[in-house]
């Protein structure tokens, strides 16, 4: 059987949908739904073993000798989230306990690593397993902090059966129940599809001009295929960032929605709030060369295509993955 926490979450649930589609093996999802509409993340799925996170430690412990693999997305993925203890016990320490019983019992682990850690990009999105290299980074949020030293936690252990994945911007389905944390491609496509003007943030970097703040944008299927493909392939470990390697601007994403809904979108540059300013990044690229070099050679997903998709098959239809 495969474990997966954050099973009901955004990336989750496109794994599980795609895991029942392509694999025979027993799934069991951990996770939680809350007061939203996050259930409708498995409205199309079948029933499987479901947990709450408290239940998976005891889980592992009886029935180490049919996991094959844990699957651990769980985390709050808030970058703007303050309460530093939250992030620490949540996305450090319980994911440290859960490595703990993976290295016990022999199990591979997989786990998200976030962009997060590389803070402003000028120390470049080199994603060594070298725990020096792991240990220069240098986040701007604390939820990068938290993903940076499970990174080391890991890198201190040599990796040895471990995959880390640092997620680049993410998009597509199942994102309807992340409220301020949904991508600007979901924000974008609502306010444009009911003519609802939208502020992009005002640069206050010389290197760029407003709008033109550059990320890598990778579609939510990339990431799911890349997942797989390392259940898949047991003797590749180490940390890999997961993204298109190619940036693009903010503008890029309004132009290509405005494609697709053939309807132009009214804009405007806004302040950027302070709270996010003094930890904005203004470029993200992933180097996937290492990913590449591992094996894996999967085409990514253009913007333009990804941007279709989601849009076609899911925000015009109200479809759930």
């Amino acid at each position: 059987m495969i474990v997966i926490t954050g099973a009901y979450g955004f990336i989750g649930s496109n794994l599980v949908a795609e895991m029942e589609r392509k694999l025979t093996e027993e799934l069991v999802l951990v996770d939680t739904f809350g007061h939203g509409d996050k259930w409708k993340n498995l409205s199309n799925r079948r029933l499987h073993i479901m947990l709450e996170p408290q239940q998976i430690e005891g889980f592992i412990r009886d029935n180490h000798n049919s996991i094959s693999c844990i699957i651990h997305l769980g985390a709050n993925s808030s970058t703007v989230e303050d309460d530093v203890d939250l992030l620490y016990n949540n996305n450090y320490r319980f994911s440290t306990r859960l490595l703990d019983l993976c290295s016990i019992y022999g199990i591979r682990f997989l786990y998200a690593s976030s962009a997060s850690v590389y803070g402003d990009g000028k120390m470049g999105f080199n994603d060594s397993d070298n725990i020096l290299d792991i240990q220069s980074l240098k986040p701007l949020n604390a939820y990068g902090w938290s993903k940076k030293i499970l990174d080391e936690h890991c890198a201190a252990r040599g990796y040895k059966n471990i995959v880390g994945l640092r997620f680049f911007n993410v998009y597509g389905p199942n994102e309807y129940h992340k409220g301020e944390q949904a991508s600007v491609v979901f924000k974008w496509y609502n306010q444009i599809k009911n003519s609802l003007p939208i502020g992009l943030y005002k640069s206050y970097s010389s290197g760029y001009k407003d709008g033109f703040q550059k990320r890598d944008f990778v579609f939510v299927q990339d990431c799911v295929d890349v997942i797989l493909w390392m259940i898949h392939n047991t003797a590749i470990n180490g940390i890999f960032n997961v993204g298109t390697g190619c940036a693009r601007p903010f503008i890029d994403i309004v132009a290509s929605i405005e494609n697709v809904l053939r309807k132009k979108a009214i804009y405007s540059f806004v302040d950027m709030p302070d709270r996010i300013r003094k930890h904005y990044q203004y470029y993200t690229e992933a180097d996937i060369s290492k990913l590449r070099d591992s094996g894996y050679n999967k085409e990514m997903t253009s913007l333009e295509d990804g941007i279709q998709t989601y849009i076609k098959q899911y925000l015009n239809t109200n479809n759930y993955r």
